[in-house]
């Protein structure tokens, strides 16, 4: 029990500080992998002078990132907040089925905070399955989890990711109708909202960033994309909302990604110059 208590507080301290769940920051991101590999924390806050939790997971959805949010919310660190940046892209509303079912497992190192302690109840499949996480420290933690505490100890937020994407089998997918779809779902464009609404709510300042996907994949989905893009657009009316977007600029410029959602390395750096940049000017325009 003590070397599992001992070696469960080094994995939640390196966890803790991988996602910036230590710090007094002043802008929080909120996302899945595709804003995970899109940004380079230290880069950015190098570039701006702000200090920055990036709590990024990879596989969560829009009720997880609720979640998310109500718990960086609860820590003692959000009191130098001021804005959220909220990670999005048009497929963000599909169902992710049985993945997103299970994405509650990605939450067991919070397991005995406030509101993931009852997700994590209301969604485990079972008694055994709560309480086993609960009471042994070390079943937390899997092979991604590890790797993000080890990461946090060694303050390495760089993107690893250093393939470059087929494009030319992005376009065969696309002429054939083998490409992902945008197929929003209204449960979970209501959930999104109410994720927004309440931030707002909290006086704080949110700003959609839409991270960017390969032409092919956005011009095959053609209305659907900008009906999205459109709605994105139509929250950020709101005085306290922004919609930033680099799909112009970044999504025909094929050797920035690893694959068709996802930047490599060099797209991490050219994506987080231009975030940075963005942040600078939302702050000189207050």
């Amino acid at each position: 029990m003590v070397a599992d208590r001992g070696i469960g507080w080094f994995l939640r301290t390196g966890t803790d500080k991988y996602y910036g769940l230590d710090q007094h920051s002043e802008i929080l991101m909120i996302g899945h992998s595709e804003l995970m590999l899109a940004v380079d924390k230290s880069a950015m806050e190098q570039q701006t002078g702000k200090k920055i939790s990036k709590y990024c997971r990879q596989g969560v959805n829009i009720r997880d990132r609720y979640e998310m949010v109500m718990h960086y919310f609860s820590l003692p660190v959000a009191d130098s907040l001021k804005t959220v940046i909220y990670g999005v892209d048009p497929f963000l509303f599909n169902d992710a089925g049985e993945l997103s079912n299970n994405s509650y497992k990605l939450f067991y190192p919070f397991i005995g905070e406030d509101n993931f302690d009852v997700y994590i109840r209301n969604n485990a499949k079972d008694d055994f399955d709560y309480y086993a996480h609960k009471l042994i420290c070390c079943s937390r933690y899997n092979d991604e989890l590890i790797n993000c505490s080890v990461r946090g100890w060694l303050k390495n937020w760089d993107n690893m990711k250093f393939g470059k994407v087929n494009i030319k089998n992005t376009i065969a997918a696309a002429n054939e109708g083998r490409i992902t779809k945008i197929a929003p779902d209204t449960a979970q464009i209501r959930v999104f909202k109410e994720t927004i609404n309440y931030i707002v709510g909290k006086g704080y300042r949110v700003v959609l960033l839409n991270t960017p996907n390969v032409f092919p994949l956005i011009a095959s989905n053609g209305d659907a994309y900008r009906s999205i893009i459109k709605m994105y657009e139509e929250i950020a009316k709101h005085p306290q909302i922004d919609f930033w977007t680099f799909d112009k600029e970044i999504s025909r410029q094929y050797d920035l990604f690893f694959d068709n959602i996802h930047l490599n390395n060099e797209g991490q750096k050219v994506c987080s110059k231009k975030i940075a940049n963005k942040i600078l000017e939302l702050s000189t325009s207050k």
